[in-house]
């Protein structure tokens, strides 16, 4: 029974997964298309680059018609006329039709316009790069999930081979101990070991379910067969080329000087409130008065408005020391950002680093195991190891070959977690083969 489960095991994600391998730039695109996130920050950038449009419509002319419709019930009682000793009354009604239309153009109004525009394409610039940044995110999330798949499914076919391999130990000691050549420790050694094995493949499957349904999360459809990790190409050689990368690609520091440059243009809308306004009018107008035939009127004007303000109660001074304290608050934000992405870039790197160097070590261990292994096999044959002797070396190469698959897996996401903290995770920079 316990032999057919991984077959079963097997056989369904076989069943599950489509003829073709599915690529890692497939896995990529996936996700970038279906992912809730990335699909919500991105109607956030276009909710903001649309008040880019909305400042530019203040310095383009405005164009209104106006009119009106009025009528009155008039009832006049006259003065009281001593001669013929009467007093006439009369009831009638009046209808005063008005239409105009009305052309504004502002043509200066302290360069309020202009940095109002300033202002709304610096917001649209910051959440362009907070959406680049959920982007390669998202990204970064899809290939973590796609190598931990291929990670533990490696993992799994290693347990599973050394579960076949301890069952064919204990059924050599079990021939073994019905002819005297195994002691009743050596078996039971064996079936220890197996039970373990057997243990340890049950976890390594569970592994497999639970990193395939976190890629199906990430990705927004099944994982079917996976096709191997693609080589990568573009990778900093260095930290120093890898944060100068980031100081102009980063995208936490591109929104960050984007709401700085922002903030200081929200200090140059504020202070024009200060300076007088000019803008410039032509209106045409049509009255009548439907009581009256021939009674109408047109009118048609050009010209010039002044609006000097001389007391506000204060309130423009508020809002210059307002938004001048928020360029502050977001000039030390810019700072901040740099720091952080130094730290972040240092990190980034030290973990690549380090990871190349654990799977050169760990190549060297499983060839060493693997070694140490068959010679274990050889020298047990000649009597000069034990039953056990060969199932420790069993279990260090396994354990090499295991944290091999780990260590690839580490490196491989780690190369393009630098890649993120520098702003340029991108399916691009996958090398074609």
């Amino acid at each position: 029974m316990q032999k057919i489960i991984p077959a079963v095991f097997a056989m369904l994600i076989l069943q599950a997964a489509p003829a073709a391998a599915q690529s890692l730039e497939e896995s990529i695109e996936a996700a970038v298309n279906a992912n809730p996130r990335l699909a919500a920050e991105r109607a956030q950038a276009d909710a903001i680059e649309a008040n880019v449009d909305s400042a530019r419509s203040a310095i383009r002319p405005q164009l209104a018609i106006d009119g009106s419709y009025q009528r009155q019930d008039v009832s006049r009682t006259s003065a009281f006329n001593q001669i013929t000793g009467t007093q006439d009354t009369s009831d009638f009604e009046l209808d005063t039709l008005n239409v105009g239309i009305e052309a504004t153009q502002t043509l200066f109004q302290g360069f309020q316009n202009r940095n109002r525009i300033a202002q709304a394409g610096a917001s649209a610039d910051a959440a362009r790069a907070d959406l680049n940044g959920v982007r390669q995110s998202v990204i970064v999330g899809a290939v973590a999930a796609h190598a931990n798949v291929l990670r533990d499914e490696a993992a799994f076919e290693l347990r599973q081979s050394s579960v076949s391999t301890l069952e064919s130990q204990v059924e050599g000691a079990e021939r073994r101990r019905e002819l005297n050549d195994a002691t009743v420790t050596d078996l039971a050694q064996a079936r220890a070991r197996l039970a373990g094995a057997r243990a340890e493949m049950a976890l390594a499957r569970a592994d497999v379910l639970a990193s395939r349904a976190n890629y199906e999360n990430i990705v927004g459809q099944p994982a079917g067969t996976l096709g191997a990790l693609p080589a990568l190409s573009g990778t900093p050689e260095s930290f120093a080329s890898a944060y100068e990368i980031a100081l102009e690609s980063a995208p936490a520091l591109t929104a960050a000087r984007s709401r700085a440059s922002a903030s200081e243009d929200a200090v140059s809308v504020a202070r024009a409130d200060y300076a007088p306004s000019v803008s410039a009018f032509a209106r045409a107008g049509y009255a009548e008065d439907t009581n009256f035939v021939g009674d109408s009127r047109d009118d048609i004007s050009v010209g010039l408005r002044l609006r000097v303000p001389l007391y506000q109660g204060g309130a423009v001074s508020a809002a210059v020391r307002g938004a001048k304290s928020v360029a502050t608050r977001d000039r030390f934000l810019v700072d901040q950002a740099e720091r952080d992405v130094r730290a972040i870039v240092d990190s980034q790197w030290q973990a690549l680093l380090a990871s190349r160097l654990a799977i050169e070590a760990i190549e060297e261990q499983v060839v060493a195991s693997q070694l140490a292994f068959e010679s274990m096999q050889e020298e047990a044959l000649g009597g000069v190891r034990t039953l056990t002797d060969v199932l420790d070396a069993e279990r260090d190469m396994l354990a090499a070959r295991v944290s091999l698959a780990e260590a690839r897996r580490d490196a491989y996401v780690a190369e393009w977690a630098l890649l993120e903290s520098i702003g340029l995770a991108d399916p691009s920079l996958i090398s074609v083969q």
